[in-house]
């Protein structure tokens, strides 16, 4: 098979082999430094949700029935009808995830928004490939900030014996991100009357100094208002990967099952995990950086990906090259770039082995790096380090 190198850059191992869902404190331990806050609500929503054109009114929304509940279902009831009848977040439904039957032990969130036009997802395989926002109800933070925001001294997150909380929301990013093809994701984290909210990306993830949403409501409406008016690239996904049509979807499958079938009963491990039902089936456009050729892959599940939403992501796909009708190897992966560096791109890297004549050297079909688009700043660029994907 001849290898591709996508724009994005994950980096991935087989999560059911490490039971994510279960090992909290590996994933706080790996991505520990990866936090940055607290950030002022205002000033979050002002750099990352920036609606263009005139401003616009914001709906008003009233919280305060969200707490009389007796139980946590009593809330989510609240909270949804609260949200519903303001119509503070028109276009978007929102859903109990209890309600949908569960068929694995895969952990998920209490609540979630889903595109209207697209439906609310009917059963438990489409949950993570359809959800717009993941919203995450503890009864803990899973935060704990040292100083009061406006010292703006940072954040420091739960303790190495506290970590099912925040382990939990890592791993509620880390399935959105891995199930849809993005370079962003916007969370919610609720906590009782009070919430954050949080931009993950490659880099880490930046959170809002928590607000109580019952006293002060206009925050979490204009954060809701401002989401719902975001465009596709605005909620953070990935403007090269697009779904794939139901012709291409059959295509890619019947190649896939016919390939995996040629080795008998001695298939490659994880390979047949590419036709996982629970992913959507994507098509990825890649503009090659030598040639200026524009082609075009089919993929679904990677067989390789990390159990974690920040670092390179590094993902392994099979992938149906619909111009040359032949399936091929796609690694999806992010890279820092630096303009002042002499280092090698991966293709650059092959092509100077090859030269070399250096065996084992895997042939790359062809490469791109894509930058992130103009308007759309990343964790990296404005609070941490300079960084880039490729």
């Amino acid at each position: 098979m001849l290898q591709v190198v996508h724009s994005e850059i994950h980096n991935h191992g087989d999560p059911k082999g490490m039971n994510i869902h279960k090992n909290h404190k590996h994933l706080c331990i790996e991505t520990a430094g990866s936090f940055v806050g607290p950030v002022f609500a205002k000033d979050f929503m002002k750099s990352f949700m920036n609606i263009p054109g005139r401003r616009r009114k914001i709906p008003r929304a009233d919280f305060s029935n969200v707490l009389r509940g007796t139980s946590n279902v009593n809330m989510y009831d609240s909270l949804i009808l609260a949200i519903k009848k303001s119509k503070i977040c028109p276009g978007m439904v929102f859903r109990k995830l209890s309600d949908i039957t569960q068929e694995d032990s895969v952990l998920r969130p209490d609540l979630a928004g889903f595109n209207a036009e697209d439906g609310e997802p009917g059963d438990n395989a489409k949950v993570w490939s359809s959800m717009q926002l993941c919203i995450d109800n503890c009864t803990e933070d899973a935060f704990d900030v040292a100083r009061d925001p406006n010292d703006r001294e940072g954040l420091r997150v739960s303790q190495e014996d506290n970590t099912k909380f925040l382990g939990q929301m890592i791993h509620y990013a880390r399935e959105q991100m891995s199930h849809q093809h993005r370079v962003f994701m916007f969370s919610l984290h609720i906590v009782h009357d009070c919430a954050r909210i949080i931009r993950w990306d490659r880099m880490g993830a930046i959170v809002t100094e928590a607000f109580n949403f019952v006293l002060h409501p206009q925050i979490l409406s204009e954060f809701l208002f401002r989401f719902s008016l975001l465009g596709h690239e605005g909620r953070g996904f990935d403007p090269t990967a697009e779904l794939a049509g139901p012709d291409e979807s059959q295509e890619f499958t019947k190649a896939v099952v016919e390939y995996l079938d040629s080795f008998g009963e001695r298939k490659p491990p994880h390979f047949d995990s590419t036709l996982d039902a629970s992913y959507s089936t994507y098509k990825l456009h890649i503009i090659d950086s030598g040639s200026g050729v524009r082609s075009s892959f089919i993929v679904r599940r990677p067989f390789s990906e990390t159990p974690l939403p920040c670092g390179r992501a590094t993902q392994g796909y099979i992938a149906w090259d619909i111009g040359r009708r032949n399936l091929v190897f796609l690694k999806d992966t992010w890279r820092p770039v630096d303009p002042e560096s002499s280092s090698l791109s991966e293709k650059e890297a092959y092509g100077t082995l090859g030269e070399h004549n250096v065996p084992y050297v895997p042939t790359v079909l062809m490469a791109e790096d894509v930058l992130s688009s103009p308007g759309v700043p990343s964790c990296g660029h404005m609070y941490i380090t300079a960084s880039c994907k490729s």
